[in-house]
């Protein structure tokens, strides 16, 4: 069976134009882990800028003079979507044969199953597969734009640089250094760390596929003899009984926690929303054009939990934004 490029182009294009969100939709799939995790933030503009409100009490014992008590700051970061491309050629004479046998295995009519339906079906799964490294693993550097892993920061680098960062710091709480025979007292060390105010509002504790693994291992092991044990308690924790989050490509040194809907997914739909711009020929190949932004970060840092077995001293490592964020708790500092 041979195949006509030009027709196949001709379709593609068709395909492209009756599916203008087609990339939209791999990039917005749950199949993307951290998609399931963070609150959608469509942008108009690469750089979003957020602000956080924070006050102090405002209840006192009456009396008949005003006394203003509450003391209201307003606090803003700077998160950012990261424009991306798609650049795709594929050469139709060469993936006939895996068109031919997914439409034997899937018993569908020849004329139900286009080579360009074909096509992208694998390139939506390939977008898929690549934001899910990216969003975890990758680290930009706009000095290398043709190396992939290099078009955004994801998760493990937003942690490193949290950790560093003193002008909008995450909370951070000691434990000892992970391992695979401690994950289970690490978690409990962490949440007896996360503030008061914000331990109902925790639902849930990422880490890494190991780090997931051992605990459950660890747990079973410590508690599956007991009368009250279910198979999937050992995929919370034992304390809050918080979901695990298994976050494939996570550091296993880290351990992170947030309130709800603190983190986010920024995406631009108006500048540059994901979409196919271009289907062209060359030569005996088809090259598909795509563009879309995408980032993820955190909306407010001062509520994100995460541990860590060198920094001693448990909270927002500055005195005053520990009194505003959380002033009924006890913090110490260094001597």
């Amino acid at each position: 069976m041979s195949v006509n490029i030009d027709q196949v182009l001709e379709e593609t294009k068709k395909f492209a134009a009756q599916n203008p969100r087609i990339l939209n939709a791999a990039m917005m799939s749950n199949e993307i882990v951290l998609n399931k995790y963070a609150k959608l933030v469509p942008k108009i503009r690469g750089e979003f800028a957020s602000v956080n409100s924070v006050m102090g009490h405002v209840v006192q014992q009456f009396g008949a003079t005003w006394t203003e008590t509450a003391d209201v700051q307003f606090r803003g970061k700077q998160s950012r979507s990261y424009h991306q491309k798609v650049n795709f050629a594929f050469t139709p004479a060469e993936i006939l044969g895996s068109w031919i046998q997914q439409k034997y295995d899937e018993g569908v009519d020849l004329k139900d199953k286009t080579i360009s339906k074909h096509v992208m079906t694998m390139l939506s799964a390939k977008i898929i597969s690549d934001v899910n490294i990216l969003s975890v693993k990758g680290v930009y550097d706009a000095a290398q734009p043709t190396v992939f892993g290099k078009s955004m920061n994801g998760l493990n680098k937003i942690h490193t640089d949290l950790l560093a960062n003193t002008d909008n710091p995450c909370f951070i709480i000691p434990t000892d250094a992970i391992d695979d025979t401690n994950i289970l007292d690490v978690v409990l060390q962490f949440e007896k760390g996360i503030p008061e105010a914000c331990i109902d509002m925790v639902k849930g504790i990422k880490m890494s596929r190991t780090n997931a693994q051992n605990h459950k291992l660890l747990y079973e092991e410590a508690f599956g003899k007991n009368q009250d044990y279910k198979g999937d308690k050992g995929n919370r924790t034992r304390l809050g009984e918080r979901e695990i989050h298994v976050i494939p490509g996570m550091s296993n040194a880290v351990i992170e926690g947030t309130v709800e809907f603190n983190f986010g997914k920024f995406i631009d739909v108006i500048e540059n929303p994901a979409t196919i711009t271009d289907v062209q020929k060359l030569d005996y190949k088809i090259k598909v054009f795509g563009e879309f932004s995408l980032g993820y970060d955190y909306i407010v840092n001062e509520l994100v939990f995460l541990n860590s077995p060198t920094v001693l001293y448990r909270g927002l490592r500055d005195a005053d934004l520990d009194k505003l964020y959380y002033p009924e708790e006890v913090f110490t500092y260094a001597p």
